[in-house]
């Protein structure tokens, strides 16, 4: 069994990201936006990892920047987190963006035992709400994939 480290999330910080607030969760479902139903390690990006700027330099809001976010389904919320996800309008049909529009897919998992750690971080807006830190060895084989589809509209 391989050891878990997270000698990456600490790079360029001075301060522990990793606390005993987080642990292991091979049991729960989460759910996490994802670009394409063929699932790739570019899905698996935190914000840090993607070169993104954050607005609020707080410890927490860093520390949250170089984990992945997600959401726990839990007593039957699927519906509403699932709701949480979709955007509430669909684009006129006359709209042209600039980039090519991309339906965006959900990816329903529970991870492996040594993939990470899940830490709880709810907002008001989202109480479902947690950060996924991943192991500096992880890899696309320490998800267990329950399903992917796309993210629907709703009115």
């Amino acid at each position: 069994m391989r050891e878990m480290t997270f000698d990456k999330i600490h790079t360029d910080i001075q301060f522990k990201c990793i606390t005993n607030d987080m642990s292991q969760n091979v049991t729960d479902i989460f759910v996490r936006r994802v670009g394409n139903a063929a699932l790739s390690d570019k899905d698996f990006l935190s914000y840090r990892e993607e070169g993104r700027k954050l607005e609020d330099d707080t410890q927490k809001v860093i520390c949250m920047s170089r984990g992945l976010s997600i959401l726990k389904i839990e007593n039957n919320n699927e519906e509403s987190i699932l709701n949480t996800l979709r955007p509430t309008m669909k684009p006129p049909i006359n709209f042209k963006p600039r980039k090519k529009y991309k339906i965006k897919f959900f990816c329903k998992m529970r991870f492996k035992n040594n993939a990470g750690l899940v830490w709880k971080t709810p907002s008001k807006d989202n109480p479902y709400h947690h950060t996924f830190f991943k192991c500096d060895d992880f890899n696309m084989g320490d998800i267990e994939v329950l399903e992917v589809a796309p993210i629907t509209y709703h009115d």
